[in-house]
Protein backbone atom coordinates (compact mmCIF):
# COMPACT_ATOMS: atom_id res chain seq x y z
CA UNK A 1 0.00 0.00 0.00
CA UNK A 2 2.84 2.54 0.96
CA UNK A 3 4.70 2.23 -2.04
CA UNK A 4 1.28 2.87 -4.50
CA UNK A 5 0.29 5.89 -2.59
CA UNK A 6 3.56 6.94 -2.97
CA UNK A 7 3.14 6.38 -6.49
CA UNK A 8 0.00 8.11 -7.05
CA UNK A 9 1.52 10.75 -5.19
CA UNK A 10 3.99 11.27 -7.55
CA UNK A 11 1.74 11.07 -10.43
CA UNK A 12 -0.24 13.54 -9.19
CA UNK A 13 2.03 16.13 -8.33
CA UNK A 14 3.55 15.67 -11.59
CA UNK A 15 0.52 16.18 -13.04
CA UNK A 16 -0.41 19.38 -11.15
CA UNK A 17 2.71 20.62 -11.22
CA UNK A 18 2.90 20.46 -15.18
CA UNK A 19 -0.21 21.96 -15.05
CA UNK A 20 1.56 25.03 -12.69
CA UNK A 21 3.93 25.24 -15.38
CA UNK A 22 1.32 25.81 -18.17
CA UNK A 23 -0.91 28.45 -16.45
CA UNK A 24 1.63 30.60 -14.78
CA UNK A 25 1.93 32.95 -17.04
CA UNK A 26 -1.73 32.85 -17.90
CA UNK A 27 -3.63 32.99 -14.85
CA UNK A 28 -1.46 34.03 -11.72
CA UNK A 29 -3.63 33.57 -8.80
CA UNK A 30 -4.77 30.29 -10.51
CA UNK A 31 -1.08 29.09 -11.01
CA UNK A 32 0.08 30.08 -7.56
CA UNK A 33 -2.94 27.78 -5.95
CA UNK A 34 -1.52 25.05 -8.20
CA UNK A 35 1.98 25.62 -7.12
CA UNK A 36 1.25 25.11 -3.90
CA UNK A 37 -1.27 22.47 -3.95
CA UNK A 38 1.40 20.57 -5.55
CA UNK A 39 3.78 21.01 -2.39
CA UNK A 40 0.35 20.19 -0.24
CA UNK A 41 0.40 16.53 -2.13
CA UNK A 42 3.93 16.17 0.25
CA UNK A 43 2.50 17.69 3.06
CA UNK A 44 -0.12 15.12 2.94
CA UNK A 45 2.19 12.25 3.02
CA UNK A 46 4.36 13.90 5.57
CA UNK A 47 1.10 14.21 7.86
CA UNK A 48 0.51 10.37 6.98
CA UNK A 49 4.12 9.54 8.41
CA UNK A 50 3.14 11.52 11.49
CA UNK A 51 -0.12 9.91 12.10
CA UNK A 52 1.45 6.32 11.44
CA UNK A 53 4.87 6.96 13.57
CA UNK A 54 4.16 10.41 15.57
CA UNK A 55 6.99 11.94 17.02
CA UNK A 56 8.71 15.02 17.15
CA UNK A 57 10.65 14.58 14.26
CA UNK A 58 7.36 13.24 12.33
CA UNK A 59 5.53 16.75 12.84
CA UNK A 60 8.71 18.77 12.72
CA UNK A 61 8.78 17.22 8.85
CA UNK A 62 5.31 18.06 8.63
CA UNK A 63 5.58 22.08 9.84
CA UNK A 64 8.36 22.06 7.40
CA UNK A 65 6.20 20.81 4.70
CA UNK A 66 3.74 23.04 5.17
CA UNK A 67 5.73 26.08 5.38
CA UNK A 68 7.10 25.40 1.89
CA UNK A 69 3.38 24.87 0.33
CA UNK A 70 2.96 28.50 1.88
CA UNK A 71 5.81 30.11 0.89
CA UNK A 72 5.16 28.55 -2.77
CA UNK A 73 2.21 31.55 -3.02
CA UNK A 74 3.67 33.87 -0.78
CA UNK A 75 7.14 33.81 -3.13
CA UNK A 76 4.65 35.07 -5.89
CA UNK A 77 3.43 38.03 -4.54
CA UNK A 78 6.98 38.95 -2.22
CA UNK A 79 9.84 37.17 -3.31
CA UNK A 80 11.74 38.31 0.42
CA UNK A 81 8.84 37.34 2.26
CA UNK A 82 8.83 34.00 0.74
CA UNK A 83 12.29 33.21 1.13
CA UNK A 84 11.44 34.24 4.88
CA UNK A 85 8.73 31.43 5.08
CA UNK A 86 10.98 29.01 3.15
CA UNK A 87 13.68 29.83 5.89
CA UNK A 88 11.21 28.82 8.25
CA UNK A 89 10.62 25.68 6.52
CA UNK A 90 14.60 25.51 6.75
CA UNK A 91 14.46 25.52 10.50
CA UNK A 92 11.96 22.46 11.12
CA UNK A 93 13.77 20.72 8.94
CA UNK A 94 16.83 20.70 10.93
CA UNK A 95 15.01 20.62 14.01
CA UNK A 96 13.64 17.60 12.85
CA UNK A 97 17.08 16.12 11.93
CA UNK A 98 18.37 17.61 15.42
CA UNK A 99 16.54 14.83 17.14
CA UNK A 100 18.26 12.01 15.23
CA UNK A 101 21.81 13.28 14.93
CA UNK A 102 24.65 14.24 16.97
CA UNK A 103 26.25 17.23 15.04
CA UNK A 104 30.32 16.81 14.41
CA UNK A 105 32.51 19.24 13.32
CA UNK A 106 32.18 17.60 9.73
CA UNK A 107 28.70 19.13 9.93
CA UNK A 108 29.81 22.58 10.39
CA UNK A 109 32.79 22.45 7.67
CA UNK A 110 30.15 21.04 5.32
CA UNK A 111 28.21 24.17 5.69
CA UNK A 112 31.38 26.61 5.47
CA UNK A 113 31.90 24.59 2.17
CA UNK A 114 28.13 24.70 0.79
CA UNK A 115 27.33 28.39 1.81
CA UNK A 116 31.01 29.65 0.56
CA UNK A 117 30.22 27.46 -2.80
CA UNK A 118 26.69 30.05 -3.05
CA UNK A 119 29.14 32.29 -2.55
CA UNK A 120 31.57 31.89 -5.35
CA UNK A 121 29.03 31.10 -7.89
CA UNK A 122 26.14 33.67 -7.25
CA UNK A 123 28.63 36.75 -5.42
CA UNK A 124 31.47 37.31 -7.72
CA UNK A 125 32.16 41.01 -8.28
CA UNK A 126 31.88 43.82 -6.19
CA UNK A 127 28.49 45.11 -8.06
CA UNK A 128 26.81 41.45 -7.79
CA UNK A 129 27.85 41.54 -3.83
CA UNK A 130 26.26 44.89 -3.18
CA UNK A 131 22.73 43.19 -4.41
CA UNK A 132 22.39 40.74 -1.95
CA UNK A 133 20.58 41.93 1.10
CA UNK A 134 20.73 40.27 4.92
CA UNK A 135 17.46 37.92 4.05
CA UNK A 136 19.50 36.65 0.96
CA UNK A 137 22.76 35.79 3.33
CA UNK A 138 20.44 34.29 6.34
CA UNK A 139 18.82 31.99 3.80
CA UNK A 140 22.17 31.34 2.07
CA UNK A 141 23.09 29.58 5.83
CA UNK A 142 19.87 28.27 6.66
CA UNK A 143 19.68 26.62 3.09
CA UNK A 144 23.42 24.82 3.73
CA UNK A 145 22.86 23.99 7.73
CA UNK A 146 19.98 22.31 6.35
CA UNK A 147 21.35 20.00 3.64
CA UNK A 148 24.81 19.42 5.40
CA UNK A 149 22.61 18.27 8.08
CA UNK A 150 20.34 16.21 5.99
CA UNK A 151 23.61 14.10 4.89
CA UNK A 152 24.79 13.97 8.45
CA UNK A 153 21.27 12.75 9.10
CA UNK A 154 22.08 9.51 5.96
CA UNK A 155 25.74 9.42 7.88
CA UNK A 156 24.48 8.44 11.14
CA UNK A 157 21.47 6.47 10.61
CA UNK A 158 21.85 5.02 7.50
CA UNK A 159 18.54 3.21 5.75
CA UNK A 160 16.37 3.77 2.61
CA UNK A 161 14.51 7.26 4.61
CA UNK A 162 17.19 8.65 5.58
CA UNK A 163 19.22 8.47 1.70
CA UNK A 164 15.56 10.13 0.22
CA UNK A 165 15.85 12.90 2.75
CA UNK A 166 19.56 13.49 1.85
CA UNK A 167 18.71 13.39 -1.94
CA UNK A 168 15.69 15.60 -1.22
CA UNK A 169 18.17 18.33 0.47
CA UNK A 170 20.16 18.35 -1.89
CA UNK A 171 17.44 18.23 -4.67
CA UNK A 172 16.35 21.57 -2.58
CA UNK A 173 19.88 23.38 -2.57
CA UNK A 174 20.71 22.56 -6.64
CA UNK A 175 16.72 24.24 -6.95
CA UNK A 176 17.10 27.45 -4.99
CA UNK A 177 20.57 27.51 -6.60
CA UNK A 178 19.08 27.36 -10.35
CA UNK A 179 16.85 30.10 -8.99
CA UNK A 180 19.46 32.29 -7.96
CA UNK A 181 21.30 31.98 -11.06
CA UNK A 182 18.14 32.92 -12.86
CA UNK A 183 17.58 35.65 -11.27
CA UNK A 184 21.30 36.88 -11.65
CA UNK A 185 21.53 36.34 -15.23
CA UNK A 186 18.00 37.44 -16.04
CA UNK A 187 17.96 33.93 -17.66
CA UNK A 188 13.88 33.91 -18.49
CA UNK A 189 14.36 30.26 -20.80
CA UNK A 190 11.24 27.62 -20.25
CA UNK A 191 13.87 24.83 -19.75
CA UNK A 192 15.99 26.46 -16.16
CA UNK A 193 12.36 26.80 -15.35
CA UNK A 194 11.21 23.38 -15.73
CA UNK A 195 14.79 22.34 -13.90
CA UNK A 196 14.16 24.60 -10.93
CA UNK A 197 10.06 23.60 -10.18
CA UNK A 198 11.61 19.72 -10.88
CA UNK A 199 14.22 19.33 -8.04
CA UNK A 200 11.87 21.49 -5.79
CA UNK A 201 9.17 19.11 -5.81
CA UNK A 202 11.84 16.07 -5.55
CA UNK A 203 13.03 17.97 -2.86
CA UNK A 204 9.81 18.09 -0.57
CA UNK A 205 8.71 14.50 -1.98
CA UNK A 206 11.79 12.85 -1.11
CA UNK A 207 11.90 14.42 2.15
CA UNK A 208 8.35 13.46 3.24
CA UNK A 209 8.13 10.28 1.71
CA UNK A 210 11.32 9.23 3.24
CA UNK A 211 9.28 9.78 6.83
CA UNK A 212 7.33 6.69 5.97
CA UNK A 213 10.79 4.70 5.99
CA UNK A 214 12.58 5.69 8.50
CA UNK A 215 9.90 7.30 10.78
CA UNK A 216 10.28 5.10 13.98
CA UNK A 217 13.90 5.51 14.05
Amino acid sequence: MRTTVLAGAAVLMFVTGSLYMAQKDRDRLFALGLKGGTTCVAFCISVWAGVAFGGWFAWLICLATLCCAVADVVLGMNFSAGAVVFGIGHLFYMAAYGTKVRIVPAWVLAVAVLAASMYFVHCRGKAALEKVGWVEWLYCILLSSMTAMAVLFACQRPGQGSLMTAVGAVCFFLSDNLLVKRLRTQDKGRAGDYAVMFFYYLAVYLIAAGGLFHGGL
